[in-house]
């Protein structure tokens, strides 16, 4: 997978493979390689098969610089994670909707 990156003075570089640390709810921190044009829930599939995660059972929820990211779709170079980023993951279980 070819990805594109901004390299030193804003250029686009083509193919760019980067290191992203992931850290989890459970203090456990991830290393994944990404690149920036992954989007936000191939990054999800990514911590799921690396957790061992049911991903229909489990919620994710990616926040960087104190954010929630909330589109998923949108890549991560969007949202300025790049090479050496530090995002949270948090994960929790689905709940079913409360009746009422």
């Amino acid at each position: 997978l070819f990805g594109f990156g901004f390299g030193g003075g804003g250029q686009v570089v083509f193919g760019l493979r980067m290191k992203l640390r992931v850290g989890l709810s459970n203090e456990d921190v991830l290393e994944c390689e990404i690149s920036v044009d992954m989007t936000v829930e191939e990054l999800f599939d990514r911590v799921g098969v690396q957790c061992g995660l049911d991903r229909r059972a489990v919620r994710l929820r990616l926040i960087f610089a104190g954010k929630v990211i909330r589109d998923v779709t949108r890549r991560l170079g969007e949202y300025g994670i790049g090479d050496g980023s530090f995002v949270h993951c948090a994960v929790s279980e689905w709940r079913a909707p409360s009746e009422g």
